[in-house]
């Protein structure tokens, strides 16, 4: 979408590598997000929002609202973003890329444990800081991908004939403490699937 590359297949250039999730990734955590905590009909969306008809195929399945509680403009900042979010009735948050997420990791995991929401987070950072879930690229696979297609790229491959991949596998990461601060306890068909505990 952004032109780099003529399609992930045949990129034509000279940029190539491995790339983040798609954006479609996000369904898929608001999916993990509704099944791990039952109930959650309200979900306050931090990160670029996409707009209604980008997530409507997954909340008419999963019978859940979904909106925007990204500050405009940093307003207020992040812990007033999510007072608010709650005061329009949230129940949950899903953070996405953008809008200075990723930045303020930390602060939002931390903030989404202080105010009791049970949150679906892009990376292990969030979690670490009291975030409940994580559903992310496994980092290992990430790095060790980027430095094979360095090493071929140096030994004479070109980057317009070495397909842009996109992430295989991903880690489902939980952190327990914040499950028993908030008296969640997954269901099984959902803990079934966790690849990373934390205390």
């Amino acid at each position: 979408a952004a032109g780099y590359v003529e399609s992930l297949a045949r990129p034509g250039g000279n940029v190539t590598g491995v790339v983040g999730p798609p954006v479609e990734i996000d369904l898929k955590r608001l999916q993990l997000l509704v099944e791990a905590v039952p109930g959650v009909s309200m979900v306050a969306v931090l990160g670029v929002f996409g707009g209604p008809r980008f997530w409507e195929p997954a909340t008419r399945l999963l019978a859940v609202e979904v909106f925007s509680a990204t500050p405009v403009g940093f307003e207020g900042g992040f812990e007033t973003a999510l007072a608010r979010a709650i005061g329009r009735g949230a129940d949950a948050l899903l953070a996405r890329g953008g809008q200075g997420t990723a930045p303020n990791a930390e602060l939002i995991g931390a903030l989404s444990a202080r105010y009791r929401l049970p949150g679906i987070f892009p990376n292990r950072r969030f979690v670490e800081a009291g975030g409940l879930i994580a559903y992310a690229p496994r980092s290992s696979d990430v790095d060790r991908r980027g430095a094979d297609y360095v090493d071929r790229i140096l030994r004479g491959a070109r980057p317009a004939d070495l397909p842009v991949e996109l992430p295989a596998r991903y880690d489902l990461i939980v952190n327990m403490r914040t499950a028993r601060e908030l008296g969640i306890r997954f269901p099984q068909s959902f803990f079934a699937q966790v690849d990373e505990v934390i205390e």
